[in-house]
């Protein structure tokens, strides 16, 4: 039952959530500075800018948070599935002897 609990179905690095870190960080970047190249233009465009540009980042990193979370739950899943249906079959196996034990004889 040890071996079950270590055995790992999932990597728990996740490609798009790991994208969605990098664009989520990069959109911030990018925007910050965009939006100190507007300052010099207007005030309110580049504030506008930088606060858009802030906000979008941080709903990017909020999704990849949600799929790593998705993750770790799909990945629980398995190893509770899997002890599940060892105990099952162990369950199967002795209901089965109880049933024909109840059994009358014909």
């Amino acid at each position: 039952m040890a071996e079950n609990q270590n055995k790992s179905y999932v990597d728990e690095t996740n490609g798009v959530a790991n994208a969605l870190v990098v664009i989520g960080i990069l959109d911030m970047i990018i925007g910050c500075c965009g939006g100190l190249f507007s300052l010099g233009e207007s005030a309110v465009i580049g504030i506008i800018v930088i606060l858009s540009s802030i906000i979008s980042g941080i709903m990017f990193l909020g999704f990849a948070e949600v799929i790593y979370l998705l993750q770790s739950i799909k990945s629980r899943l398995h190893i509770v599935a899997e002890n599940t249906s060892s105990t099952a079959i162990v369950s199967k196996e002795n209901t089965t002897n109880n049933i024909s034990d109840e059994l009358p004889d014909l």
